[in-house]
């Protein structure tokens, strides 16, 4: 195979982020967390991985030898999508069954654990503030305090976030959206052969498309999916 740094930085890095991140975010965009939460995002994480992991074999290396040898071994693969499908089709399938069942009981579990464990109650105790602990002269657990206090914690970064969540939500997935744009390209022109113009063209469509659900969904928070509203959103965000 032929090798190239950048690419197979991308093809070993950049599946695993935008799948986490996306899987991340399509929990969060719950407002409780239920089983169907657990459920569905047990699910998007292998459909997301396989579709990132996938895309990024093909847009990095389909012109590579052994990509090309491997798709003529499997016997119907007359094209990409079809290479593509029935290289990992079979696999798929067993992945998101297990991980849909296996992974949203084990969500749960461990959601429940951590809410429930002492460590979390003694946390939320201290964080009402205690005069009580102290006057006991507890030297080791007030050095301790000091030492997390001179760190910023975790509830001051999602502080931070919540601050400016829709300007940092824009660049992500303005920097994401850039990503599609240059991956849908190369699928188009370098993996399927289609011209420079049309691959131009629909590589935009998909990264418009992309930008518009992502920027609905968690810049501008609209949930709504009725047509009529959404194609006026689509209309004033292209326009």
């Amino acid at each position: 195979m032929q090798i190239s740094l950048p690419r197979t930085f991308a093809f070993t890095v950049l599946p695993r982020l935008l799948m986490g991140l996306c899987v991340g975010l399509i929990f969060k965009a719950f407002k409780k967390r239920s089983a169907a939460a657990y459920t569905v995002t047990a699910f998007f994480g292998p459909f997301l991985n396989t579709l990132f992991f996938m895309t990024t074999l093909i847009a990095c290396f389909w012109n590579t030898d052994v990509i090309q040898a491997w798709a003529a071994s499997i016997p119907g693969a007359t094209n990409v999508f079809l290479f593509a499908v029935l290289s990992v089709g079979v696999n798929f399938i067993v992945e998101a069954i297990v991980c849909t069942i296996v992974g949203a009981a084990v969500a749960k579990a461990v959601d429940r654990y951590t809410a429930d464990h002492p460590f979390h109650r003694r946390s939320r105790r201290g964080a009402r503030g205690g005069s009580h602990g102290r006057s006991r002269g507890d030297r080791s657990g007030s050095r301790i305090n000091r030492n997390q206090e001179k760190r910023p914690s975790m509830e001051t970064l999602k502080n931070l976030y919540l601050k400016h969540k829709e300007i940092i939500n824009y660049l992500l997935f303005g920097g994401m959206t850039t990503v599609v744009s240059w991956g849908t390209y190369s699928l188009f022109v370098k993996a399927i052969g289609m011209s420079v113009g049309v691959g131009n063209v629909l590589s935009w469509i998909c990264a418009v498309l992309f930008a518009f659900v992502t920027n609905k969904l968690f810049v501008f928070e609209s949930k709504t999916w009725q047509p009529a509203t959404a194609l006026r959103e689509f209309v004033s965000f292209i326009g």
